[in-house]
């Protein structure tokens, strides 16, 4: 998507430990990278975090189950259960207010795991 909008720039890969450069090629609302070892690592301002597993959910087409609608605990458990692993990566203060604090997760389907 980009440049990063928000000026999030802590693109460090719970999964690998690289710093992720590349841009996301699917088509997210969040901040976004893409890590070489196939993770992809999300970031939203921490009051508006439902929208990185919105986009999650999107991203790794997983089905997400009634019971678990409007529950990001239970959606991020239906993700887990679809093969898709999550770690959280860090926190960071980009700007003022209550918007300025922003968190990232970071997602990625081990290799040789199918998809959806």
């Amino acid at each position: 998507m980009g440049d990063v909008r928000s000026h999030y720039d802590d693109w460090l890969c719970p999964f690998c430990g690289a710093v992720a450069t590349r841009e996301t090629q699917d088509r997210v609302l969040c901040d976004s990278r893409s890590c070489s070892c196939g993770a992809i690592g999300l970031a939203a301002p921490v009051v508006d975090s439902d929208e990185i597993v919105d986009d999650a959910l999107g991203v790794f087409g997983v089905q997400v189950s009634a019971e678990s609608r409007g529950f990001d605990h239970l959606l991020l458990e239906d993700l887990r259960n679809a093969g898709v692993e999550v770690r959280e990566g860090q926190r960071t203060r980009v700007g003022e207010g209550f918007w300025g604090e922003y968190i990232s997760l970071w997602f990625r389907r081990p290799h040789g795991a199918e998809s959806g």
